[in-house]
């Protein structure tokens, strides 16, 4: 995957590298990851006027470890 940003307008997009390579010329020119995570994520505001990037929830299943038997 590449990610690749228009001349013309600045539009960033990710795409295949056979894409990529077919593209990139007079009209697009590669671009970091950085550079494509800035322009795709949403930053949310804080309370203390800090700024930070949004995450999603994600759920962890954690299994327990069963107390073995004792020895009689």
């Amino acid at each position: 995957m590449k990610c690749i940003k228009s001349k013309a307008d600045g539009t960033i997009k990710r795409v295949t590298d056979e894409v990529a390579f077919a593209t990139v010329g007079s009209k697009w020119d590669y671009v970091s990851k950085s550079e494509w995570k800035k322009a795709t994520r949403v930053v949310e505001p804080v309370k203390g006027g800090e700024a930070i990037a949004a995450t999603t929830d994600v759920t962890v299943t954690v299994k327990k470890k069963k107390q073995p038997k004792s020895k009689k």
